[in-house]
């Protein structure tokens, strides 16, 4: 059953059905902790998936550390769910970490590494570890050049881009590269609607653009307007003034003013949102990581933001697209 929903999230069009479906997964999961019965490989990969697809950090961790003492953690399957888990939680250093202990790896570890990097703004590692994977003598799919090819666009590598354009033909045989392009298209375009999702304490808060529907609307709204004035008394501008009533509201602003208001004072707050961020937003958060000392991590559908100190880890580069 927890594989099955873990399914759902990532086959599902209908977005906030695909998220509760997630959330029940975690319920379930820890039903059979409590009842004593002992998860097998499949169940750990799968809730480690549901973890990565919700940014649930904390329950990731929980389930690490399950996964630690029963064993499992040495099964391939189990251990590249779990890289993956934490690059869509942001720690790209535990992801990392995880991927040089593996004691093998496939062509899915390999690609899921440098796409990890890749969404991370670390686009030299990404292509480094395509090299490496190449002299290992891993055969690429489309996939990994999807991820390869989204490291040099995250940071204008046009030269490099074509040269690995060309390989794919060359070394390869894969004629048609069109099919390529058109996966790293839909990547970019992402999905239309714009829900902005946070976990807290087990439990998902969803936001949309100008949403009034919560309960604390009117203490969110007041937080964002107070850290807005206080942003722009530190030399932030809106990039377009006569949207800024509008943009005060994106979903992905409510949702970090929301766990601000219900985290604990030292905690990062984790957010996915469904398109990419926009220009405005994206500057905002650096601002936003400054007066409230925190992590923030934004992921969306092209890339995760980390936010720290009034920097983010694209390195501006993905505000400009």
């Amino acid at each position: 059953m927890i594989a099955g929903h873990a399914h759902l999230i990532n086959a599902t069009e209908e977005d906030s059905y695909s998220h509760r479906s997630g959330i029940k997964a975690l319920k379930m999961f820890a039903m059979i902790r409590r009842s004593g019965l002992k998860p097998d490989l499949f169940t750990f990969s799968s809730i480690l998936s549901v973890c990565g697809d919700l940014a649930a950090l904390e329950q990731g961790e929980q389930i690490h550390a399950q996964a630690m003492k029963t064993g499992f953690l040495s099964d391939l399957v189990v251990n590249s769910a779990l890289v993956t888990m934490y690059n869509k939680c942001g720690f790209i250093e535990k992801a990392a970490k995880g991927f040089v202990e593996m004691s093998a790896r496939t062509l899915i570890s390999w690609t899921s590494m440098i796409t990890a990097y890749s969404q991370h703004g670390r686009s030299m590692e990404a292509l480094q570890l395509f090299e490496d994977m190449r002299m290992a003598g891993v055969r690429p799919n489309k996939i990994t050049f999807v991820g390869v090819l989204s490291a040099c666009s995250h940071v204008g590598m046009v030269h490099e881009a074509e040269n690995y354009f060309k390989m794919m033909r060359k070394d390869w045989k894969w004629q048609d590269v069109s099919k390529v392009r058109k996966m790293m298209k839909e990547e970019k375009i992402g999905n239309i609607r714009d829900p902005s999702r946070i976990i807290i304490r087990d439990r998902e808060y969803s936001f949309r653009a100008d949403d009034r529907s919560h309960s604390t609307s009117s203490e969110m709204h007041g937080l964002l307007e107070d850290m807005l004035e206080k942003a722009r008394g530190m030399g932030y501008v809106p990039y377009k003034k006569k949207t800024y009533s509008s943009t005060v509201h994106h979903s992905e602003r409510l949702a970090v003013a929301f766990g601000l208001l219900n985290l604990l004072m030292d905690a990062a707050v984790r957010v996915v949102k469904n398109i990419s961020m926009c220009r405005d937003c994206h500057g905002a958060m650096k601002h936003f990581s400054i007066l409230t000392r925190r992590e923030i991590v934004v992921r969306d559908s092209r890339r995760l933001h980390k936010f720290s100190g009034g920097r983010c880890s694209c390195g501006d580069f993905g505000a400009w697209l």
